[in-house]
């Protein structure tokens, strides 16, 4: 491949429309692609959009879970006017990885180890 790959918006596509199997049982495999591509993308972001609310009201503690669905769904709607600037959306992720990454990865395990010391100590 050559550097032309990196000037096309979506060259895996482009690329699967390029190849020709005679006789095969599927033409278009850039559209069975997208298919599961689009219904991978939907079954993440449903659950991701599911727990999220299960999350919320385990941590409130009050009110229905479709409730917080509903919270969820529009905060992420608003969420996502708030750039059109890709760059602005990448730093936006890259700097909220960094944050949310070094408390899953350092902070929560030396807290749950010290919790766990604790509690080995006391009984």
């Amino acid at each position: 491949f050559s550097d032309a790959v990196l000037r096309q918006e979506f060259p895996l596509i482009e690329m699967m429309n390029s190849v020709n199997i005679p006789g095969a049982f599927w033409e278009r495999q850039d559209a069975l692609m997208m298919s599961f591509w689009i219904v991978s993308v939907f079954s993440l972001v449903s659950a991701a959009v599911f727990f999220s609310a299960v999350l919320l009201k385990d941590i409130a503690g009050a009110g229905k879970r479709p409730v917080y669905a509903l919270f969820v769904a529009i905060t992420v709607f608003a969420l996502s006017f708030l750039s059109s600037d890709a760059s602005q959306a990448y730093q936006l992720l890259e700097t909220s990885n960094k944050i949310f990454g070094t408390i899953f990865m350092v902070l929560l395990p030396v807290a749950l180890f010290g919790f766990s010391l604790g509690r080995s100590k006391t009984k």
